[in-house]
């Protein structure tokens, strides 16, 4: 737990933060879940649905009480709550006490790439290692746990879309359980049942599933956390093979196989990735709990720390004393880090600050990965158009305009004259920059180290030609 709280203590801003926690804000003042998006200019209003407005509100509401500090601290709150569902169904698999730190850490390892950033996949990783736990709780003779599935599953649903694999995997277990008992498992199949009515517990009911499994299906290979695992890095592709090793660990090993249950969830955990890196998640979780009634049992365990305590009593000790002062150090650190420390992408500070100061109104032109920092501080005086919500408030027709715009394609000049925006922000030595600015009705009127401002010729953002550059740079500053 010391070494994984302080692997979690470093944060980035993912660049969809901006739009979860003024969501968040907005259902809190508004006491209500807006269904028609006051940000942008090119969506279709009554549309919007938000299948993550509870994460939306926990974010929102420690934003509101702690500021940036409030949200390392949430994070790390999640992955306290992660880490301690592993370690107890590892438990509760026999894995020996000297063994379960590291197949801790080992998952935890692949879990930063998730938990690197703040966001609702976060409670993802938790309710997946809850329902492991449940699981496992299960299968080790506490049967009425699977009665815990139901509010685990109408939480879930409302905290993230990571719910359908859940569901899937659940839905696994449950055929492997069935199979495996050779007899009707009334109790599993009715925790299951209701497990799956539970999710209906949102505010969009069925629509939220067809939701789901509409953008579930999509391809994304503009977005980094939808690429293949082959396209992930080696560090990650190393550790995927790794974890594939483990699962063989049962094949060689003499000791009890896991159920049929588990052996389909982990086939399903090692083929996800393969088609999304962001998968990775679940066969971090999962793969230790498999394996972990093949590696050193807990009596043998207890034999080796009785000898070592009878031997070294002094080592045992200092050690104690050094995991305190580890897990002491992560805590006193996390509101002192740089806390949502953006590094990973230039931000347009300067530029936005010009347009904040110059109070205008209007309609802008932006890419999706600055979207939702511009509706943060720009909102709704100035709506925007594209940002990180995609498929959940534009259409299909709408963001594949957008995409060739991105591009830079000569089909993205459509996309201009969607909405009839005023004003464009734009990177520096971008396509799409190239492409507008050699629109005879565009012209640039800012410019900085990050970002290009263009605004229509004629048209009230013209105002600010000639506005010179003022504040921080945007790849050293924290949230917001």
């Amino acid at each position: 737990m010391a070494v994984c709280a302080v692997m979690a203590v470093r944060t980035q801003a993912d660049p969809d933060l901006w739009g979860h926690v003024r969501y968040g804000l907005d259902i809190l003042d508004q006491r209500a879940l807006p269904r028609t998006d006051p940000y942008s200019y090119l969506t279709i209003p009554g549309t919007w649905i938000n299948h993550e407005w509870l994460a939306e509100v926990l974010m929102g509401g420690v934003w509101r009480l702690g500021g940036a500090e409030g949200l390392v601290w949430l994070k790390l709150g999640v992955v306290a709550g992660t880490m301690t569902a592993l370690l107890a169904a590892l438990r509760l698999q026999g894995s020996s006490i000297m063994m379960r730190p590291w197949l801790a850490i080992i998952a935890m390892v692949l879990l930063m790439r998730n938990f690197i950033t703040i966001r609702p996949q976060m409670f993802t990783a938790l309710s997946f290692s809850a329902l492991i736990l449940v699981l496992v709780s299960v299968e080790s003779g506490k049967h009425f746990a699977i009665y815990a599935l139901p509010p685990l599953f109408a939480t879930w649903v409302n905290l993230h879309g990571g719910v359908l694999a859940g569901i899937c995997f659940l839905g696994l277990w449950l055929v492997g359980r069935v199979v495996s008992l050779r007899r009707a498992a009334w109790r599993e199949v009715a925790g299951g049942a209701l497990a799956l009515a539970a999710t209906l517990c949102n505010p969009y009911g069925l629509g939220l599933w067809r939701f789901l499994l509409a953008t579930a299906t999509v391809p994304r290979p503009e977005i980094g956390d939808w690429t293949p695992l082959a396209r992930a890095g080696a560090v990650y592709g190393a550790f995927y093979v790794f974890m594939v090793c483990i699962c063989l660990v049962p094949v060689f090993a003499r000791r009890r196989f896991p159920s049929l249950g588990f052996i389909l969830m982990c086939v399903a955990a090692l083929v996800l990735p393969l088609l999304a890196c962001r998968h990775l998640d679940f066969t971090a979780l999962l793969v230790p709990v498999v394996a972990a009634p093949c590696l050193p049992s807990f009596a043998q365990a207890r034999e080796q720390l009785a000898r070592l305590g009878t031997r070294r009593p002094a080592l045992l000790r200092v050690g104690a004393l050094l995991a305190t002062g580890v897990v002491c150090l992560a805590l006193w650190l996390a509101p002192k880090c740089p806390d949502t420390t953006i590094g990973a992408i230039p931000w347009p500070t300067r530029a936005v600050a010009a347009l904040q100061g110059s109070g205008l109104e209007g309609r802008m032109l932006v890419p999706y990965s600055w979207g939702q920092y511009a509706l943060w501080h720009l909102g709704p005086r100035i709506q925007v158009c594209m940002d990180g919500r995609r498929e959940t408030v534009y259409d299909e027709r709408t963001y594949q305009a957008y995409l060739a715009f991105q591009r830079g394609e000569a089909q993205g000049a459509d996309f201009v004259e969607m909405g009839a925006p005023d004003v464009a922000l734009l990177p520096l030595a971008s396509r799409a920059l190239q492409l507008l600015s050699a629109q005879p009705d565009w012209r640039a009127v800012y410019r900085d180290d990050v970002a290009v401002i263009l605004a229509r010729i004629d048209g009230p953002f013209e105002a600010l030609l000639d506005t010179p550059p003022v504040g921080i740079s945007g790849s050293s500053v924290c949230f917001p």
